[in-house]
């Protein structure tokens, strides 16, 4: 029997969700107690819906920050960020700048500690077990720092203003101690007089986080042990950076996610709706895309895949709700336009590449992005707080997606994919 949830229950169970992941929680990285109570959290919803769970588990490094300090002479100590998963250090050595490859290449920085800006610290670095895509400029520097053997690698995030630095580098692979600073605290770096002293406390250890998926079955359809049907993907990644709550990046994305999985379970998703979803809870999306990596190792079937709809930054205060889409056929992507005109506020974006979606695309599979725009340098910050977070905006996400996934039920995957010319 089907039965309609009011939207008094939705927002409820919106903010239910959210709560608890982005403030119960809280940050909840890969590798950490954190990060499997949110799995458990997930888990537990899907089978109190009476889905089916998979869990798809992988191995990754469980970092722990202990203690660390940062010295400029026998002056009082400098504010840094440890980059996730690196390596601890105790070392004095002098602070050699490095802002442009050229240098980098000629100085010789064996035994020093680099200060790395300008043009060497303009982005966050690529990890190098993040397999999906190999950013060869990122690679370059970082086979140059190695080969080079400096004592330690400091970065300057060119944000200023900020009593602490975002770090710009998260990568396990990486074996010299690195960490990041505010270009403020990198220019009394290179004012100061004498060596640099770098203590940083950290252990690393093996671990296992885990996406988890669950597929929501129509009543009076069946799946056959043959094939694979055809179905619509709808994902959301739980992990965070390292000190971020990640309400908005992505808490929200998994109570939409979460409330939509518990819709379908009661019929509400109309009597019309006769298609599998298969619900995707990404894990390790923030650092590497592990679990991106193992849901490709274990997903043989992408061509049953009518599209992927992704959820990453949804229901953002000051914000509006937007959306894109990459490899449609021409005729989902108007199905899709069409079907969204009546949400007056939704913003229609250019495609972007930097989430889970990503996976589908490059498998052939289209894909359907929705986020927020709004406020800048929220996402992986400590500041990704419940106080950003719009339950009203939240709701109207999950309509988008519901009326997203309208024209999906109508198309076979040969009708909604894009076709070369």
């Amino acid at each position: 029997m089907n039965t309609r949830i009011s939207i008094d229950h939705i927002s409820q169970q919106l903010l239910q969700h959210v709560r608890f992941l982005g403030e119960t929680v809280g940050s909840r990285p890969i590798g950490t107690p954190a990060n499997h109570r949110a799995e458990q959290y997930i888990t537990q919803q899907f089978e109190q819906w009476g889905f089916a769970i998979r869990r798809q588990p992988f191995a990754c490094p469980h970092w722990i920050w202990k203690s660390g300090r940062l010295m400029r002479g026998s002056e009082r100590a400098c504010a840094f960020t440890p980059n996730p998963f690196t390596r601890g250090c105790d070392v004095e050595a002098p602070l050699v700048p490095i802002g442009n490859m050229a240098d980098l290449e000629a100085v010789d920085i064996s035994g020093q500690i680099v200060l790395l800006y300008g043009d060497l610290a303009r982005e966050r670095y690529t990890p190098r077990a993040f397999t999906l895509f190999r950013h060869e400029r990122h690679h370059r520097i970082l086979q140059l720092l190695e080969s080079r053997q400096p004592a330690a690698v400091l970065l300057v995030n060119p944000q200023v203003g900020r009593d602490k630095a975002l770090p710009l580098m998260g990568d396990w692979l990486f074996p010299v101690p690195s960490a990041t600073v505010t270009p403020e605290v990198a220019l009394k770096l290179v004012h100061a007089h004498g060596p640099i002293q770098l203590q940083m406390d950290t252990s690393i250890r093996p671990f296992e986080s885990a996406n988890i998926l669950a597929r929501y079955q129509p009543r009076g359809t069946h799946s056959t042990s043959t094939s694979s049907p055809a179905r619509v993907a709808v994902s959301a990644h739980f992990d965070t950076h390292f000190g971020a709550p990640g309400v908005i990046d992505n808490a929200t994305g998994v109570a939409v996610l979460l409330v939509l999985a518990e819709m379908a379970a009661h019929g509400d998703l109309g009597t019309e709706w006769t298609r599998p979803i298969d619900f995707i809870a990404f894990n390790g999306e923030e650092y590497a895309a592990l679990g991106d990596q193992v849901y490709l190792q274990s997903q043989p079937d992408f061509d049953n895949i009518i599209a992927a709809v992704n959820l990453d930054g949804v229901g953002l205060a000051l914000g509006n709700t937007t959306i894109t889409t990459m490899g449609c056929s021409t005729a989902l992507d108007e199905a899709i336009h069409q079907a969204t005109s009546p949400h007056a506020a939704l913003q229609w974006v250019e495609p972007w590449y930097e989430s889970n979606h990503t996976t589908f695309l490059m498998q052939g599979v289209p894909a359907i992005a929705l986020s927020s725009r709004g406020v800048q340098g929220l996402a992986d910050s400590p500041d990704d707080t419940m106080d950003w977070l719009s339950v009203p905006r939240t709701v109207g996400a999950l309509d988008v997606l519901r009326t997203v996934l309208e024209p999906l039920r109508q198309l076979d995957p040969q009708r909604s994919r894009q076709r070369d010319s």
